[in-house]
């Protein structure tokens, strides 16, 4: 798609879809680092950040 035909709206619809999509993939991610090594909290809270940072990265990155 050309940026420029794109709405604001259009945008920010997409960046919440992308920003949802980035934080399950980290949680899941997360809960399966957990489960392998018995600390199921820490593997979350680590999984969600890493989903944040390539979120934040992503958006970074496409301006």
């Amino acid at each position: 798609m050309d940026e420029k035909s794109i709405t604001k709206k259009e945008r920010n619809a997409y960046l919440f879809i992308a920003g949802i999509f980035m934080s399950l993939a980290g949680l899941f991610i997360g809960f399966g680092i957990g489960f392998l090594t018995d600390n199921v909290p820490g593997g979350v809270f680590l999984g969600l950040g890493l989903g944040f940072i390539a979120f934040s990265m992503a958006i970074f990155l496409k301006k």
